[in-house]
């Protein structure tokens, strides 16, 4: 499921990178606030499917030792599975 989402997330980036193009011809904006929005869209996908794809690691390598009833790997899970709060919260400080 997470690997899902990173696709999403990179789908959605593609799609948003090509209607800042398309605003950007609408309204005649300028190529510094155009290519500063692009980066900014690719700096997020980015971001937000490298925290997918280190989720689905993390997990993945944590599912043996769950399954054999390891305390530690228990506790590493529910920190895994709060990560993204976490980063989202972080992410509202960001401007």
């Amino acid at each position: 499921m997470l690997l899902t989402a990173a696709a999403g997330v990179l789908l959605g980036s593609i799609r948003y990178h090509d209607l800042i193009a398309e605003a950007a011809e609408n309204v005649g904006a300028g190529a510094g606030a155009v290519a500063a929005q692009q980066g900014s869209n690719v700096a997020g996908a980015v971001l937000a499917t490298g925290v997918c794809i280190l989720l689905a690691v993390w997990f993945a390598a944590l599912a043996t030792p769950v399954w054999r009833g390891r305390d530690a790997a228990r506790i590493l899970t529910t920190v895994g599975a709060g990560s993204p709060l976490l980063c989202g919260v972080a992410s509202m400080g960001g401007g």
